[in-house]
């Protein structure tokens, strides 16, 4: 799912100092650490090195996941890129451009905030969109959103269809 949107400058918003950011956050248990090419908070500037594969990490982090990896289908894709565009009506912010993966998002936004609270703005709509739809969601660190069908815990998750609410 994308979109492309060019809109006017907010009048409501003249004077106000905003910047344009490129924000990018994956599903759960999708670009793991001790992947090949991942990043952490101290390998994660522009044009910097990104981290080698490491094996033994990449284990350890699998055995913490609670959950197998989520993706999202092309239904569960429109539903988190209604959130997003929500998110930044809500917030008065000019939702530019944006790109809704299987299992990672982007998001150009320009916004009056910093870039860590837009970033968890979009999550916490994304999520909050998913869990109208029955679907169990935790945010997680590091831009990740944790998304699983509601299951009663006993059974194994199933996809829910798109049409549930």
């Amino acid at each position: 799912m994308s979109l492309l949107v060019h809109s006017a400058p907010n009048r409501d918003r003249q004077g106000a100092v905003s910047s344009t950011y490129l924000i990018t956050f994956a599903c759960y248990g999708n670009w793991l650490h001790g992947e090949s090419g991942a990043v952490d908070r101290h390998h994660n500037l522009p044009g910097t090195p990104t981290l080698h594969a490491d094996s033994a990490r990449l284990a350890e982090v699998r055995e913490r996941m609670r959950q197998q990896p989520y993706s999202l289908d092309a239904c569960h894709r429109e539903i988190v890129l209604e959130a997003l565009k929500e998110a930044c009506v809500r917030r008065n912010w000019d939702l530019l451009a944006a790109h809704v993966r299987t299992n990672h998002v982007h998001v150009v936004v320009q916004a009056d905030k910093k870039p860590e609270y837009v970033l968890n703005a979009l999550k916490y709509y994304a999520s909050r969109f998913l869990n109208r739809r029955r679907l169990r969601v935790r945010v997680g660190g590091a831009g990740r959103v944790t998304a699983a069908p509601a299951t009663s815990g006993t059974e194994k998750p199933s996809r829910q269809p798109c049409a549930t609410s």
